[in-house]
Formats: structure tokens, sequence, C-alpha cells
């Protein structure tokens, strides 16, 4: 059995028996008044000169202005001119030739006899960089006969006085062994730190899950248990939900088996076809398997890349810690008694003291009845005696 439709109504609301006329206008009422507010259209009758003005009615005429005349400007500099009188013009000048000298017709004297120049002898140009070069030279020159000068003096051999008294002889001392240490590397120090941290967080990790791996049961509760209150309430009986869709499907069957069948004419087309066709599904399939095949290789060599650039840092920490061990200091073997130090004399002849040559003596030599000047007072210290 099918169910009626539907049909919508209006709730019955109390504000429809409360209704009150509105105080307002609504806009058709506006309107409608302020077409009857609006004075009726009356049309004139038509003006037939329109048809034989030629679109000139109602537009005023105006008349063709005459052409313009020109004048002159009334000018200060006229009314000046005018008071001034115009300056005659000058006489023109009569042209006189003058007499002609008999001399021009006489013939001319014979050149005098010049006798040739001599050739031009060329002089060096007087050039700044021939100056600057002997400038240069002589310089040059100067700086190596100082150097030379120097060198002489320096190769002059001055011997110390020789020392009075007894020779000084040496005295080992007795200075400790150099022990070798590690160098206070602070890398080593941040991975000992480093290391030591780690290890306290695995022990807290391992810790913690020790304690997560320990069963721990609930106590028991103290005191007497809660009883529990009788209800006079009946079970709840399941049953099934009559569901609308149900019923209309069992109508639909009914009806389909008290319908008489449907005569199905003969098909005229032929038969369809079986042909081969492709997919998109196997169509991404290969997509997808190519796809795949460049990421697995994409990785293979990423990882090769990773492994290279790993084996890399290996070698270069090893060769680090190679050349760390092999800059530690090692001392030199303490030595023996049978190879003590043996402190032998000299077979060198003893040094000559020899007084040097010096200017003043020569002058001294010179000028022996001069008195000697009174030396001047300077601020510079006497130099000591030897």
């Amino acid at each position: 059995m099918s169910l009626p439709l539907t049909r919508a109504t209006s709730p019955d609301l109390q504000t429809k028996k409360r209704f009150r006329p509105s105080m307002f206008k609504s806009s058709e009422e506006k309107e409608k008044e302020v077409f009857a507010s609006m004075p009726k259209f009356k049309a004139l009758p038509f003006n037939k000169k329109i048809l034989t003005a030629g679109g000139t009615l109602g537009v005023p005429r105006v008349e063709k202005a005459p052409p313009t005349s020109p004048h002159t400007p009334n000018l200060r500099t006229s009314l000046r001119a005018a008071k001034h009188p115009a300056p005659q013009p000058e006489p023109e000048k009569q042209f006189k030739a003058r007499r002609l000298d008999p001399e021009i017709l006489k013939e001319p004297d014979p050149l005098p006899d010049i006798p040739p120049r001599p050739p031009t002898q060329p002089s060096p140009f007087p050039l700044n960089t021939e100056n600057r070069g002997k400038k240069h030279r002589q310089e040059l020159s100067e700086k190596l006969r100082e150097e030379k000068e120097e060198e002489e003096r320096a190769r002059h051999f001055k011997a110390r006085p020789l020392p009075i008294g007894d020779p000084m002889v040496p005295v080992l001392g007795q200075h400790d062994l150099v022990e070798p240490e590690p160098f206070p590397l602070a890398t080593e120090e941040r991975g000992e730190k480093h290391r030591h941290e780690e290890e306290l967080r695995l022990a807290e990790q391992l810790r913690q899950e020790e304690e997560a791996r320990k069963f721990k049961a609930q106590p028991i509760p103290v005191g007497t248990p809660k009883a529990v209150r009788p209800t006079s309430r009946e079970p709840i009986v399941v049953q099934e939900f009559p569901l609308m869709t149900e019923m209309r499907g069992a109508e639909h069957q009914s009806e389909l088996h008290t319908s008489q069948p449907v005569p199905v004419a003969a098909l005229q087309q032929a038969l369809t076809e079986v042909a081969e066709f492709e997919l998109n599904t196997d169509r991404r399939k290969t997509e997808r398997q190519r796809f795949e095949e460049m990421l697995a290789a994409k990785e293979t060599s990423a990882q090769a890349a990773m492994q290279e650039r790993k084996r890399i840092v290996e070698h270069v920490l090893a060769e680090i810690a190679r050349i760390r061990r092999e800059s530690v200091f090692h001392a030199q073997p303490i030595l023996r008694p049978s190879h003590q130090f043996q402190l032998a004399p000299s077979g060198a002849p003893l040094t000559v003291p020899a007084s040097p040559n010096l200017h003043t003596k020569s002058r001294a030599v010179r000028s022996p009845q001069q008195a000697p000047k009174t030396p001047r007072r300077s601020s510079m210290r006497p130099p000591p005696p030897r």
C-alpha cells in the first residue's frame, strides 16, 4: 500500500490572529500617488514651417562681418620721426688717379750673389729620460760604493780583549726531562661532553622502558563490597523496524509477478564483434612501472653518492688522526754516562788586540801646539770606561 504525498500547509500561528494594519505605504502605493499628482500631458499642434525652413527654424540669423582692412599702428617712433628732419644724402666722392712713377718703366737691377748656407748640424735632444737615467746611474753607483764600504768594514775583524783571571768553565745545568702531554683540543672536550650526555640519555631511556615493562596491579579495595540495587524495569525486547523501503520493494516484486510479459522483437542488427582495446589502467600501469624504475635508479645513485661521501669523510678523519699521532712530540733519549760531554781546550791562537786607526790621532799629530777646546755640554751621557 503506497502512502499519499505530504501536502505542505502553513502553520496556524497565533500571530495571525493579532495582526495589525501597517502604518507605512508600500512602493506600489507611492508610485500610484506620484502618477496621480503629475499633470496631464498635452501635445502642441504641428508647425508646418518646419517642413519649409530647411533646418533653420528657431536658429538666430547672424549677419556676415565685412573683411578686415589693414591699418598702420600709431607708434611713438613715427611721431618722433615727424618732428626731426630727414638726413641729407652724402655727395658721391670723385675718383682721381695718381701720376705714374717713371722708375717703374726702368729695367730692374740684377740680383746680388747670395752665398750658400752651411748645412744644418743636428744636435741631440735634451731628453728628460737621459737626465733621469744619468741621475739613476749616479745613485746606483753611489749605493754600490756604500755597500762595498759597508762590506769592507764588516769584513775587518775586531776581537774582544782577553778576560783577566781563570777561564770560565761551563757548568752543566740540572734540567728536568720533558714529559710529553696530549694536546688539549676543544673538539675532544666537546666530543667527550656529547658522549657523556648521550650515555645519560640512553640510561634514562632504558630505565623508563624497564619501569614501563613491569606489571603493577591495582590494589584491592578496602571495606565491604557495594551492593547492587535490584531494578523493577522490564528487559528491552528487540523488534524489527518496519522500513518503508522494504514495503515498497515487496510491492514492486508483486507487481512484476502479476504483470504480463513484454514481447521482445527480433533484433535486426549484427552481433557485436569483440575487438582488442587498450585500457587506461594498463597504460597507467606501464607508466607507473617506468616511474618506479626511475625512482629506484635515483635512489641507487643517491645511496652510492652518500656512500662515497661517507668514505671520503672517513678517509679524511683517519688522515687527521694519523697526522695528530705523528705530530706528538718525542723527546730525545737520555745521554748515557759513557757518552757524556767532555770539555776540551781550543787549539786556535789567541787574538792580538790592536787600536783602531782613528782620525783624531792624525789631527792630534798635526797640531800638537793647539790648545784643546772646551767640550760642549751635551745632554748625552759620557761613554762608559773600557
